[in-house]
């Protein structure tokens, strides 16, 4: 995409013009502190939606009704305007033709085309290309906060090198401060970067959707499986009475689990069931003894747990009473060491070295038993838990027993009654039958079905994206093409060590080199020098790829802000500016200087190469001290948009100001 910056301006309170006419390529505005120079990064920011207007207090906001730019973009002209006391709307209006820049005076900025500040920034998006209005993944995204739009506020810290950020060895982005944005900038990238469009989200979003109806089948599965084994007891129950009245098995050697599982076929064989009445059949008693006998082991299990847990509970009590006693007792912390002497003789006596060891010995005990009663104390709490659940254990099964023979006992009673053993087979036969009916009903065989037919729309769904998008591996490749050019860029400046091997982790936004095999980050790589080279490799190399990248979102512009500081620190004294036509110094000046003119010759370089293989020229605008500079195979003077040196000059044409007042 072709996007750049034509004019950039400002409109003071008496309808004047004062700006800049820029071009494509590089762009200097050179001069002494003081006359706007890193202003123009501000009200570039501000004019592209920034919701503070940062620009310095000074000549130029207390002078400036308006500021506005003009974009060129694919040979058409946006013009973007803020208004210097109203931070809540912003000024847009499309041209078809280039107008001179003392066009744009009050009447042309019209309060039809101002629109509300949000807007504003989505207008400004979509000239980019940015449509997307969801990028929300997941439903979790949407409960925790919607995503909404990406926004072109993101796209400011590739654009955006402040003065006190080019070297920076802290930070490598604007704004990365807030790790919100930080965390957006992220993971908009590769939406800037055109990697990804609105139907790879809806896609995203279909597959957590997916997702969640799988994990609802499988909950539900789960749920109906924990059901089915709550209802094993059950047939178990009945398949007994149905041994005990009948004499024969139901079903016999097939487990009750597999009758739950396949509950369509055993209705069925249920349907044509006929009891067969044995009545020499003793398994009702069979039954019945089977029942006590484990009754019975079951009581004595409870009774030998029970008098477990009452030496537990009692151990318990007496650590709990030892503790309480002993914690009364207040620490001694030492021992106090004193010299006998006999008044009679002046001898001296060991009786009190021997009661101090004595004493040094008991505080020693003390201090030892008040530290172990606890952790002693707490020993016992999960013995008793464990006996405890035992215990209720053993209770349920008990109650489920003695219902059980409870039931045998009903049989007989039934029989006084002169309910018959075919009535009751029977009786059991329905009960069996209505349990499995229920389990039908349930459609857990449906859940099956109806879960893969979601596995199969996921997985058609997944190939897709990795078809059409293959996001992970374009973001390897983009990694990639940022660190080669990197490492190409980088020896053509002065680093302190040679060779580096610069690298950008795209995942966290962190640059690195590698130095002996070890990774050193930015905050460690030395020099002023080395972290403004870092900046410049990082940037320069993100614009290639912005340039490179056909569906790439972001204008391919760079502000650079007084990159010159690391060998000439400005100083307010305007004798020291930095002028090399009359800057002396000795020896390490000129090196200096040979140094801020290769960066700048590089720069040219660099720009001029992407021209030649893209087609595309990036905007790189620098606002620097540095003036006059003898560039390899380039004329300094031919990249001057603005020389501000003289005590008038600057971004506000003072002496429009002065004749205003006149």
């Amino acid at each position: 995409m072709r996007v750049y910056i034509k004019y950039i301006g400002i409109l003071d309170k008496s309808n004047n013009i004062h700006g800049l006419s820029l071009d494509e390529g590089l762009n200097i505005i050179t001069g002494r502190s003081s006359t706007g120079k890193s202003a123009i990064i501000n009200i570039f920011d501000y004019c592209m939606g920034a919701k503070r207007n940062n620009i310095p207090h000074g000549v130029i906001s207390t002078s400036a009704k308006l500021y506005f730019l003009v974009l060129n973009v694919n040979d058409k002209f946006i013009t973007l305007a803020r208004e210097e006391n109203k931070n809540s709307q912003g000024f847009i209006k499309f041209e078809s033709i280039l107008m001179p820049i003392n066009s744009f005076a009050n009447e042309y900025f019209s309060q039809e085309y101002f629109i509300p500040l949000d807007e504003y920034i989505r207008e400004i998006g979509s000239i980019f290309g940015l449509t997307i209005s969801d990028i929300d993944t997941t439903d979790q995204d949407k409960l925790k906060k919607k995503k909404g739009h990406p926004s072109v506020r993101n796209m400011m810290p590739f654009m955006l090198q402040h003065q006190n950020l080019i070297a920076n060895n802290q930070a490598l982005f604007y704004r990365f401060d807030d790790s919100e944005r930080r965390e957006r900038v992220i993971e908009e990238f590769k939406i800037f970067l055109g990697l990804v469009d609105q139907n790879y989200f809806i896609l995203m979003q279909k597959v957590d959707e997916l997702n969640n109806h799988i994990k609802g089948i499988e909950r539900s599965i789960s749920s109906f499986n924990q059901q089915l084994q709550s209802h094993i007891p059950y047939i178990e129950e009945q398949r007994e009475q149905y041994h005990s009245i009948t004499g024969q098995e139901l079903f016999p050697n097939t487990p009750s689990e597999q009758l739950l599982h396949k509950p369509a076929l055993y209705r069925d064989k249920l349907a044509d069931y006929v009891p067969q009445i044995n009545t020499e059949s003793m398994s009702y008693q069979q039954t019945y003894d089977r029942l006590r006998l484990r009754q019975n082991e079951l009581l004595g299990e409870k009774r030998d747990l029970v008098l477990r847990l009452s030496d537990i509970n009692s151990s318990i009590r007496t650590i709990r009473d030892y503790r309480d006693k002993i914690s009364e007792v207040k620490p001694i912390t030492q021992a106090y060491k004193q010299v006998s002497c006999c008044p009679f003789c002046g001898k001296l006596s060991d009786s009190t070295q021997n009661a101090e060891n004595s004493l040094t010995r008991a505080i020693n005990w003390l201090n030892k038993e008040l530290r172990e009663t606890q952790p002693l104390f707490k020993s016992y709490l999960p013995k008793r838990k464990e006996l405890m659940d035992k215990i209720s254990s053993i209770d349920n099964q008990i109650k489920e027993i003695a219902q059980r023979i409870a039931s045998i006992k009903e049989i007989n009673t039934k029989l006084q009654k002169n309910r018959s053993l075919d009535e009751q087979a029977a009786l059991i036969l329905s009960n069996v039958q209505n349990e499995l009916l229920w389990i039908i009903s349930e459609g857990k065989n449906d859940w099956e079905a109806e879960k893969n037919e979601y596995l199969q729309e996921k997985d058609q769904i997944e190939n897709y994206i990795k078809e059409h998008y293959n996001l992970s591996e374009r973001m390897l490749q983009v990694a990639k093409s940022i660190n080669s050019s990197m490492n190409i860029l980088a020896p053509q400046f002065s680093f302190e060590h040679s060779p580096i091997n610069l690298e950008f982790d795209i995942q966290r936004f962190e640059l690195f080199c590698t130095l002996d095999g070890e990774k050193v980050y930015l905050s460690s790589m030395g020099s002023g020098a080395n972290w403004l080279y870092s900046h410049i490799c990082l940037f320069l190399s993100l614009l290639k790829l912005f340039v490179s990248e056909k569906a790439c979102l972001i204008p391919p512009i760079l502000f650079i802000d007084q990159p010159s500081q690391v060998y000439f620190p400005v100083q307010n004294d305007v004798k020291v500016e930095f002028d090399a036509a009359a800057l002396k110094g000795g020896e390490d000046a000129d090196e200096d200087l040979l140094q801020v003119a290769n960066l700048y010759s590089k720069i040219l370089t660099f720009i001029d190469e992407l021209y030649s293989q893209y087609g595309i020229k990036p905007q790189i605008i620098i606002s620097d001290h540095a003036d006059n500079l003898v560039l390899d195979g380039y004329t300094f003077e031919n990249y001057v948009k603005a020389r501000w040196r003289d005590k008038a000059d600057g971004l506000i044409d003072v002496s429009k100001l002065t004749s205003n007042i006149k």
